[in-house]
């Protein structure tokens, strides 16, 4: 998804907790992707890198791609489902409700 811009980009979450590997721009704020082992987040200015990464999950082995999808899937577990953030939307949402 070489997208300008994001505020927040829930389709790179929906992705993210499908397990799939990410390949963004470096224009959301879904940063530092590939020391976490989560994909790649690049510049627009360097289609090339683009290129290379698809090179490298093509080249990649099943075990390694299903070792790259595990950890993405155990990093949006780890990331999405904490009750206080869970909490803290509910209530930013019931608070918009009630004071709209």
């Amino acid at each position: 998804m070489p997208t300008k811009g994001e505020n927040y980009g829930h389709v790179i979450a929906e992705a993210l907790c499908a397990g799939l590997p990410l390949l963004i721009a470096d224009t959301t704020p879904w940063r530092g992707l590939q020391e976490k082992r989560l994909g790649w987040d690049l510049s627009l200015d360097d289609p090339a890198a683009f290129g290379a990464a698809l090179e490298n999950m093509a080249a990649m082995s099943a075990e390694e791609h299903l070792g790259m999808r595990e950890n993405v899937l155990t990093w949006a577990r780890h990331k999405f489902l904490q009750q206080d953030a869970i909490e803290a939307n509910i209530a930013m949402f019931r608070y918009a409700y009630e004071n709209k």
